[in-house]
C-alpha cells in the first residue's frame, strides 16, 4: 500500500515498534546536527532567482525545447488537470505512428502476394 495516506499510517507503526517511539525525532535531529545551514536556507535572493529562471524556463518550451508559441501548443484536459501540448512533438508522434502502421500494412499486402504466387 505504498503511497497512500492507510500504508503510510502502517508503516509509521511498524516504524515505531521496531525502534522506538522517538524514531523520528532521532531521524530528524540526526539531520539538523550534520546541516550546514547552506542552500537555499543561507541565501534568500538565490532561491528567488532560481525559482524565477525554473519557472520562466518551463512554461516557456516542453520538454524536447520547442517553444510554446499561440500556433504550436494546445491547452488539453488530461482527466481533472489542464496541460499544455506541444503541436510539433505531437504531429512528430503521430507521424510516427502512421507511418509505422503503414509500414505494417505494406508488410502484409507483401506477405498475401508473395503466397498468392508461390
Amino acid at each position: 500500500m505504498a503511497g497512500t495516506r492507510i500504508g503510510g499510517l502502517k508503516a509509521s507503526k511498524t516504524m515505531k515498534l521496531r525502534y522506538g517511539a522517538t524514531v523520528y525525532e532521532s531521524i530528524g535531529r540526526k539531520g539538523g546536527e550534520i546541516s550546514r545551514g547552506g542552500g537555499f536556507a543561507k541565501d534568500h535572493e538565490l532561491a528567488r532567482t532560481s525559482g524565477r529562471k525554473g519557472g520562466s524556463v518551463k512554461s516557456l518550451s516542453c520538454n524536447k525545447g520547442h517553444l510554446y508559441e499561440p500556433d504550436n501548443f494546445q491547452m488539453v484536459d488530461r482527466g481533472g488537470y489542464v496541460s499544455r501540448r506541444c503541436l510539433t512533438c505531437y504531429r512528430a508522434a503521430t507521424l510516427r505512428k502512421r507511418n509505422s502502421r503503414w509500414e505494417k500494412e505494406k508488410q502484409l499486402r507483401l506477405e498475401k502476394t508473395v503466397d498468392t504466387i508461390t
